[in-house]
């Protein structure tokens, strides 16, 4: 005769398993994802940027190039608009003009600078000493500032205009 085989179907299959981690791990990839937007990352982003776009103008200047740099903000975004003037120190600043516009930071990322207030309503311009490297515009102060926030995180981005040092906070 033939035996009787019982089956046990009390518990879970390997499949079944690996199928319930695999949509648990989608799902708290998309909660994390959506909290970080949420949260100050796009403000650090965006202070990183802004920094990493000044010193690009910074070290641009030192060379033979003349560069002013525009920090604004309009519906779409806050930009850096870098203008660079290829022309040697002795022919008085004339010679072919490029402009690079790079989207440093998103509309909800608010920005304002420590001299002028709100990068929204007054867009910022800088020059760098070609020698030096130090900031020509504000020499005046100690230190000019950016802040730029985000939900509850707020960076700092600090310009020393007499050394034209960089820094993020």
């Amino acid at each position: 005769m033939m035996r009787q085989f019982r089956q046990n179907n009390k518990g879970y299959s390997l499949v079944e398993l690996v199928i319930v981690v695999a949509i648990m791990a989608i799902l708290v990839g998309a909660v994390s994802y959506g909290l970080s937007f949420s949260s100050g990352k796009p403000a650090d982003e965006c202070a990183r940027k802004l920094a990493s776009c000044m010193q690009h103008a910074r070290t641009a200047t030192m060379g033979k190039f003349k560069t002013t740099i525009t920090i604004r903000k309009d519906a779409d975004g806050i930009w850096a608009d870098e203008t660079i003037t290829n022309a040697d120190r002795d022919s008085g600043g004339a010679g072919a003009t490029t402009t690079t516009t790079t989207k440093i930071g998103d509309a909800k990322v608010n920005i304002s600078f420590s001299e002028t207030g709100d990068v929204a309503s007054t867009p910022v311009s800088f020059e760098f000493n070609r020698g030096s490297g130090a900031l020509t515009t504000y020499a005046d102060k100690a230190v000019v500032t950016f802040t730029v926030s985000r939900a509850s995180t707020t960076k700092t981005v600090e310009i020393i205009p007499i050394t034209g040092k960089i820094t993020v906070q």
